[in-house]
């Protein structure tokens, strides 16, 4: 499964990402899956915020060669 979410940047820290992500991570939709990975451009401060607020964590520091930091992080 792939996802993509943008929250209005009016909206922006008022919990709507994290929101939609930890909906997203409940659903019995996705029950079967017990690892979630977000890919998230190294300079996106916002996003990082939504994932590494809850429980996943950056598999490492250095972004990919793409720009990328991948979180990890498990079924809540």
């Amino acid at each position: 499964m792939g996802l993509a979410y943008v929250v209005d940047p009016e909206r922006w820290r008022q919990g709507f990402g994290r929101a939609a992500l930890r909906a997203v991570m409940e659903t019995p939709e996705t029950s079967d899956a017990d690892l979630f990975v977000a890919g998230i451009d190294a300079d996106n401060t916002a996003s990082r915020r939504c994932t590494v607020g809850d429980e996943a964590g950056p598999e490492g520091k250095e972004p990919d060669r793409e720009g990328i930091i991948y979180h990890i992080g498990d079924r809540p």
